[in-house]
């Protein structure tokens, strides 16, 4: 146990500092998006593409690099690859960067995502509740993420006011000197002699795309729950593009702030991020009971659905409730999601079913996004708003049904 203590700042860490400037990045790359380039709607959803599509290629590659070398030096070239994703976003407003910056963005995130949960979860003995004790930890992370999110927005605010790709630039250089930051605590924990160091490489064979598959189809094929999630994911993954790209959007173009653009859009992140929380926190008190996850899950995919429905149909005070609701649901759901994964996974597999599941929801997001695109070229933001929000409502369904399958299951054995 020991260990697993020692492990818990790590695992917090890596989370706040990959995803809080992330956060703070695409604050103000929507806003420069949208006001001073004037991005369409199918452009805005295309950047989002191409991230996406980045993420679902390199995913296994990039984990095969990291089992075969250092999962600290994958970390570290992370957060290079994330900071100079942005860093290169700012240099140029040639779309064509813009696409490259987002694919090399989604690169990045590859070499540090799928391996932490797994990781964290075998710092752990075989206990009888260690699984309920990890799904506590992925969402107190969470949560984490959130508080320190909203306190660095009104930094992040007053910085792009005077420049807003000043902004972005100083969000690469806190990605990349937070890297560094994490990859010595990774490499502390090594010589403070960690049996399970994660900086080290591991003795099994690396994954590739086609072991992921027949292992992930393995688990499936004996655990009928683990086949309902991997549908929930990708379904989900159709909508969740729509938020990020237009409905941010749509509270821009229908609020017309003019050069408080920033400060209202930052507000609005703020409100997102600590009603996020709130949310995480009820979550956190669910997940410690280790019962219910599926009737919660289907409830934060529900709401993010009713949320986008707003953005669509509402005006300015609406879009903006509509997108609290959503994004803070939305944020919710994945802590909950892999932990509710977890009890039906076992250390050996646990790390392959991690994979699988967040494959599925790439290839949602891809084929969702490449959808969304068609739409709203077409037919403008709201139908493609629409077709989010339809997504979450069917994913409420499905993942309802799976807890039901999953009593059940629960109960046979």
């Amino acid at each position: 146990m020991d260990s697993a203590r020692r492990s818990r700042p790590t695992f917090n860490l890596i989370g706040i500092i990959s995803e809080v400037p992330i956060w703070a990045f695409y604050l103000v790359a929507i806003v420069w998006w949208v006001e001073e380039l004037e991005l369409s709607a199918y452009q805005l959803i295309m950047l989002g593409a191409a991230l996406e599509l980045a993420v679902l290629v390199s995913e296994i590659p990039t984990g095969v690099i990291a089992d075969r070398f250092s999962r600290a030096g994958s970390v570290m070239l992370s957060f290079l690859l994330v900071g100079g994703s942005m860093l290169l976003h700012a240099i140029s407003d040639a779309y064509w960067v813009l696409l490259l910056s987002s694919a090399v963005l989604g690169l990045g995130w590859t070499f540090r995502s799928g391996a932490d949960i797994a990781w964290l979860t075998d710092q752990f003995s075989e206990t009888d509740d260690r699984d309920e004790v990890v799904g506590a930890m992925i969402v107190r992370r969470q949560l984490l993420v959130l508080l320190v999110t909203a306190a660095s927005v009104p930094v992040v605010v007053l910085v792009g006011m005077w420049s807003l790709r000043g902004a972005i630039v100083a969000c690469g250089v806190v990605a990349i000197v937070g890297g560094v930051l994490v990859s010595t605590r990774l490499s502390d924990d090594a010589r403070a002699g960690n049996p399970s160091d994660p900086s080290a490489p591991s003795d099994a064979p690396p994954a590739t795309m086609a072991s992921i598959f027949r292992g992930g189809r393995k688990v499936a094929g004996r655990n009928p729950v683990i086949r309902r999630l991997l549908v929930v994911v990708f379904v989900v993954g159709l909508g969740e593009e729509v938020i990020d790209r237009l409905g941010y959007a749509r509270f821009l173009t229908q609020g017309d702030f003019g050069d408080g653009s920033l400060a209202f859009t930052g507000a609005l992140f703020v409100v997102v991020a600590l009603t996020g929380a709130g949310a995480t926190r009820l979550v956190e008190r669910k997940v410690d009971g280790g019962s219910g996850l599926g009737v919660l899950a289907a409830g934060l995919i529900f709401t993010t659905s009713v949320g986008l429905a707003m953005v669509a149909i509402l005006p300015i005070v609406g879009i903006a409730i509509g997108l609290m609701i959503a994004d803070s649901a939305r944020e919710t759901l994945y802590p909950v999601v892999f932990a509710w994964a977890n009890p039906h996974t076992d250390q050996e597999s646990r790390a392959t079913v991690h994979s699988f599941l967040s494959l599925a929801n790439g290839i949602g997001v891809v084929g969702g996004s490449l959808a969304a695109a068609a739409i709203a070229l077409v037919g403008g933001v709201t139908p493609a708003l629409w077709w989010g929000a339809a997504a979450f409502l069917v994913g409420s369904v499905l993942a309802s049904a799976a807890d039901r399958l999953d009593s059940t299951f629960r109960e046979r054995r």
